[in-house]
């Protein structure tokens, strides 16, 4: 009964409440476009994740290694659910219907806004001086973003702790 050798474990990544913009499912040619958004919230239990569990739990039992196959399919099919649903698709609650969950143009640059909750986009929209109940609040906050860089917009965000980050990577810009 041989023992299986242990890897050295990877490092976690940091997490925090900010939107999670940087990393996508697939690239799209601007971030303001509509897409697939939360795939860095994982489902309760994915297939993967429960069967390394299982795993662990067999070899504390027994002391033997053991493996086990999982499809990607089976592995990915909950991170398609909020788009099967409707939620992410353009005009959905998460694809461009709340104005307070989006990503702006900014002069140079581009911000996320993830205040999906009333006391964040109140408080979002207190700091910027624009009414929440605004039919066009999406057009104010446009304006708003386009004033500064997103940078800029980042840092104000963090000293007011608003859920706003500047869109890294992939060399978008906008224009």
């Amino acid at each position: 009964m041989g023992r299986a050798a242990r890897a050295p474990p990877a490092p976690l990544p940091r997490r925090d409440r900010r939107p999670r913009v940087a990393a996508r499912v697939a690239p799209r040619p601007r971030p303001d476009l509509p897409g697939r958004r939360g795939a860095g919230r994982a489902p309760r239990a994915p297939a993967h994740a429960t069967a390394a569990l299982a795993l662990l739990y067999a070899r504390a039992r027994t002391g033997e290694a053991g493996r086990v196959e999982v499809a990607l399919a089976d592995a990915a099919t909950p991170f398609a659910a909020p788009l099967a649903h409707g939620l992410t698709a353009p005009g959905g609650l998460l694809g461009g219907a709340l104005p307070a969950y989006g990503v702006y143009a900014a002069r140079t640059g581009w911000v996320a806004v993830g205040a999906l909750e009333p006391h964040f986009r109140d408080a979002l929209c207190a700091a910027l001086d624009v009414d929440p109940t605004d039919v066009d609040l999406a057009a104010r906050l446009r304006e708003r973003f386009a004033a500064r860089d997103a940078a800029e917009w980042e840092t104000w965000a963090r000293g007011r702790d608003l859920p706003l980050v500047a869109v890294r990577g992939n060399g978008q810009e906008n224009g």
